[in-house]
């Protein structure tokens, strides 16, 4: 049987708007990133085909920081791209040690944080690229199921963490 390209793409897209309301929509290969106006219209858009580094595989999470810059980070891999809003790849976070995989991504003031389902955890850097902190969550996330799967940050300065096996979410404070 063959699953059609929207159909087999829909699991993967993932949403974010910008300050100006301005929808971007990231998605697998080759989707790739698209920049939609409030009302729907098109703007731009950028898959593998037009810029290589904005190659996708699949991605997990999508934030636009207070900077304009786009925050996309990959499912099967412990990375976080950094995209002006024309495609250019301008620096990729990784955290340190092996075996981390991220899924939801947050910018919010001076901090970009990315969940670890795999291993219970919230990695934290500075927007420069500069990696600040694991903070392990296994002892609020407890099992074998992976969480956390999203995190937001608040105005305030609340990180918002979603356990889905335990149906909550859980906040927290960031002293850095």
């Amino acid at each position: 049987m063959r699953v059609a390209p929207a159909k087999a793409l829909r699991g993967t897209l993932r949403v974010a708007v910008d300050d100006d309301g301005n929808l971007y929509v990231a998605g697998k290969r080759p989707f790739g990133v698209r920049m939609y106006t409030r009302r729907g219209r098109l703007v731009r858009g950028w898959a593998s085909g037009t810029v290589r580094e904005a190659a996708l595989e699949e991605p997990a999470g999508l934030a636009v920081g207070p900077d304009g810059l786009i925050y996309v980070s990959e499912a099967a891999q412990a990375l976080v791209r950094v995209y002006s809003t024309d495609g250019t790849l301008l620096r990729t976070l990784s955290a340190p040690g092996e075996g981390a995989q991220f899924a939801g991504i947050a910018v919010n003031g001076g901090l970009v944080l990315a969940v670890d389902p795999r291993n219970h955890a919230l990695h934290v850097w500075s927007r420069d690229g500069s990696y600040r902190l694991r903070a392990d969550l296994s002892p609020w996330i407890t099992g074998s199921q992976a969480s956390p799967v999203a995190v937001a940050m608040t105005p305030a300065g609340e990180c918002l963490v979603l356990d889905t096996p335990g149906a909550r979410v859980l906040r927290f404070r960031l002293h850095l």
